[in-house]
């Protein structure tokens, strides 16, 4: 699973940094092969003078090309990190199964419809 963790407004330390990817690989392991890429932005926010928020956002693209992102903003940065990995592991769980339970023998158009077009029922001409 190819990762990238990067911090804008903030410093992450090397201990911040394989926490991070460390709780990534135990909450997505069981659907690592779906997974392409997984992209970390952290953020800190000014408040006011004294105090700071951390901001998580946490972009996941499956194998299918479909982007899942998921947040998290807390005064502390590993509980804004788990709530945005709270979030992005259901998400990512429930895209990949609503994915397996679509039936694959059935084709359908662009717009997505799986109707199946019959000729044309005959209809007398109206006068």
């Amino acid at each position: 699973m190819n990762i990238e963790i990067s911090a804008s407004e903030t410093f992450l330390t090397q201990e911040e940094r394989e926490y991070i990817r460390r709780r990534l690989v135990n909450a997505l392991s069981g659907n690592e092969t779906d997974i392409e890429q997984v992209q970390v932005w952290i953020v800190g926010i000014a408040l006011d003078d004294a105090d700071e928020a951390q901001y998580c956002l946490i972009n996941v693209k499956l194998a299918s090309g479909r982007l899942i992102a998921c947040d998290g903003t807390d005064a502390v940065l590993k509980t804004a990190v788990n709530r945005a990995l709270e979030k992005v592991n259901w998400e990512v769980a429930r895209n990949l199964r609503q994915r397996r339970n679509q039936p694959v023998e059935r084709s359908h158009s662009p717009a997505g419809s799986y109707r199946t077009v019959t000729e044309p029922e005959h209809t007398p001409d109206r006068l």
